[in-house]
């Protein structure tokens, strides 16, 4: 089954023996910002030092954005030398970057522990900033949220403007049996719309066979590029992603669904969904079973190997689809996955472990409901997520149904805003 993962580049592992040096596939949990790694390597977190050499010249791939748009900017952001960064992009210092143009990104990658990576800093700029936005937004999936907070003393909830960030960069070294083919740097790639492996082993002038090694598998996307000679410029790429028309009827737009590729973040740019077969969300609840169901349409079920809320829905979901692909904020709910079968819609959202706020308010069991200090932080939750989506959102959206029951609550009582089914977008005429 082709996954079409939901973020900001597919990204790959690890695989523990060093006879092949492959990178394992890490799908949705990379977005996950819960994960651990004390029992061993981690394809959520970075790629596994396996390559024949513990330190290595590695290349990565920045999109031009807003913040980040020339030599001096990107070099700041990531610690790469400014000269050898404009020398091998072919542009002077004071230049500007096209918008989304790829950019190359010399580091010096090495072996920190169980991963490869390739150490840079951040100084935080807004109360906006999470782990999350940072790795994926900031960054565009060069690092993640798990090695963010793994490598920094302060957290997930203590970030204020000001403070100064490690961030270590996804970057790998190779393995002796690349070595022996020739190849002398891996460069981390960012995956965009249309990209499969020999589109891309065109570009960068290398066989679909090497770079299918390099990342595992055959049949995927890849990340990691195997190079003979450091990449040029003339193998970077302006990238302009197609939209998919509101027009089209749902069985069109869910052909179009399968077919989104990964793409990052950027302003008016969509994530992408995997799109699950019916018969796997049937799995998932036990034939939605009612031992299942968190209330009227929305079930819990485990997909691979994780937990996750599913919710029905007989209506169209293209508008909640589109809005949930356009935003990113720690307090509005993450939309990972979509079905369609025989007209009915369901959607695959994380999982929220103590449901509504409605729901916990009445739960006068728990001692924390009692508690002014979680109700404030709730309150706060609720107003950050609204600000972000009136001010930061682009486009900016209403929400229009805030209640008690479109407030859930995670398993530290920390907040989400969901149902965005009667959203508007602040823009007139946009829906």
């Amino acid at each position: 089954m082709k996954l079409f993962p939901l973020g900001f580049f597919i990204i790959f592992g690890f695989l523990a023996s060093k006879s092949n040096g492959q990178q394992m596939y890490a799908g949705n949990s990379v977005l996950d910002c819960n994960n651990t790694d004390e029992t061993g390597p981690n394809p959520a977190f970075l790629y596994s030092c396996n390559g024949e050499n513990h330190t290595c010249q590695a290349f990565l791939i920045f999109r031009s954005q807003p913040n980040y748009n020339s030599v001096t900017t990107i070099s700041n952001l990531t610690s790469s030398n400014l000269l050898e960064l404009a020398r091998i992009n072919n542009i002077s210092s004071s230049m500007l970057v096209p918008q989304d143009k790829e950019v190359n990104v010399p580091v010096t990658c090495h072996c920190s522990g169980y991963y490869y990576q390739a150490n840079s800093s951040y100084v935080i700029q807004s109360v906006y900033d999470t782990y999350y936005t940072i790795a994926n937004n900031t960054y565009e999936g060069l690092t993640t949220c798990n090695s963010l907070m793994r490598d920094n003393v302060y957290g997930e909830f203590d970030l204020v403007p000001g403070l100064n960030l490690r961030i270590p960069l996804r970057c790998a070294c190779p393995t002796s049996n690349q070595t022996e083919k020739g190849i002398k740097f891996l460069l981390t790639y960012l995956i965009t719309w249309g990209d499969s492996i020999p589109n891309v082993s065109a570009i960068f002038n290398v066989s679909s066979i090497s770079v299918a090694y390099a990342n595992g598998f055959s049949e995927e996307d890849p990340p990691l590029i195997p190079l003979p000679t450091g990449p040029l410029s003339s193998q970077t790429r302006i990238h302009d992603p197609p939209v998919v028309s509101l027009s089209s009827t749902p069985s069109q737009r869910n052909r179009k669904l399968k077919k989104r590729l990964y793409i990052g973040i950027g302003a008016g740019v969509d994530r992408v969904l995997k799109f699950y077969k019916f018969e796997e969300l049937e799995a998932a609840t036990e034939n939605f079973s009612s031992q299942y169901r968190l209330c009227a349409s929305v079930y819990q079920g485990v997909l691979g190997g994780k937990t996750f809320a599913i919710k029905q829905k007989s209506t169209d979901v293209l508008r909640e689809e589109k809005i949930l692909t356009k935003i990113s904020h720690f307090n509005l709910i993450s939309l990972y996955g979509a079905c369609e079968h025989h007209g009915i819609f369901y959607l695959v959202y994380e999982f929220m472990e103590n449901g509504s706020l409605q729901r916990w308010l009445s739960q006068k069991s728990f001692p924390e409901v009692e508690s002014w200090n979680h109700r404030i932080r709730i309150a706060l939750d609720i107003a950050k997520g609204l600000d972000y989506l009136h001010n930061l959102a682009d486009p900016a959206y209403v929400h229009k149904d805030i209640n008690s029951r479109n407030v859930l609550l995670n398993r530290d009582l920390r907040t989400k805003i969901t149902n965005f089914s009667l959203a508007r977008s602040a823009e007139t005429g946009r829906k």
